[in-house]
């Protein structure tokens, strides 16, 4: 095909499963999404199931780093220095949730 990876959609779009279970089973072919923070686990784990291996959530990680920052930046005893630390944490925290949310845990 010359391509590596086809982006099937956005979040906010209708699937048909069936149609995605065929594209996948093209040798070669990942199947990706954008938009995938507004997803509901249930249909994550549907397309999942369909084929798509790669999901584009960057929006839901930037926004839970920067609510750990703004909450952050309420607390009295705020530095500078802690505000990198707690925009990191709040994009790990993120980082994991959605590992989770994917069944990544225990795999390579």
């Amino acid at each position: 095909t010359g391509i590596d990876v086809l982006a099937v959609g956005e979040g906010g779009s209708t699937f048909d499963a069936e149609r995605l279970k065929e594209l996948s089973a093209v040798e070669g072919v990942l199947l990706a999404l954008h938009g995938g923070s507004s997803l509901p686990d249930s249909e994550v784990r549907t397309l999942i199931d369909a084929g798509v291996v790669k999901f584009s959530v960057f929006n839901k990680i930037a926004t839970r780093g920067l609510a750990s920052a703004h909450a952050y930046v309420d607390d009295e005893q705020a530095s500078l220095m802690g505000l990198g630390e707690a925009v990191r944490s709040g994009f790990a925290a993120a980082v994991s949730a959605e590992l989770v949310r994917f069944g990544s845990p225990g795999h390579a």
